[in-house]
This record gives structure tokens, C-alpha cells and sequence, in this order.
């Protein structure tokens, strides 16, 4: 679960290595699938795109620690 202010991993090759939480979509916490909005807090080195520190940008939620029930009542979990 994702909340206001949560530091997260971002997994793309958008140059983005860590950000920070703004606002959650849909109530007050995220789930898988859920679309956030992040302050980016960390960049790599070298980055092919025009990004800063501080921009902001909508991010999908792919993964998180905690279990997630599928509809086979089966839990996902990631490490």
C-alpha cells in the first residue's frame, strides 16, 4: 500500500531512480494498478531526457511488499 509521502523505486528507463508520493488517485492508499502522482527525488547519472529534480509525474503502481489477493484467492507476493 502506497500513501501520501511514501518513497518509491521507479522501474522504467525514464532516467528516475527514486521519487516521492504526492497524491493518490483513487482514496487514500495505493494498490497495485493504481495510478499516483510522484516528485522525483533522485536522477541517474547520464539520462537521455531533460529531467530534474523536483518535476512531477503520474506513475503506475506495479509492485509492492505487501500480499495481494487474486481472484483464485491466491496471494501475490514481492520481495
Amino acid at each position: 500500500m502506497i500513501q501520501v509521502q511514501t518513497q518509491v523505486k521507479v522501474i522504467d528507463n525514464s532516467g528516475v531512480k527514486k521519487g516521492q508520493a504526492i497524491k493518490i488517485y483513487k482514496g487514500k492508499q495505493g494498490h497495485i494498478g493504481d495510478i499516483i502522482q510522484i516528485s522525483v527525488k533522485q536522477i541517474q547519472s547520464k539520462t537521455k531526457f531533460k529531467i530534474s529534480k523536483g518535476n512531477i509525474f503520474k506513475a503506475l503502481i506495479v509492485r509492492t511488499r505487501y500480499k495481494n489477493r487474486n481472484l483464485l484467492n491466491n496471494y501475490i507476493i514481492y520481495d
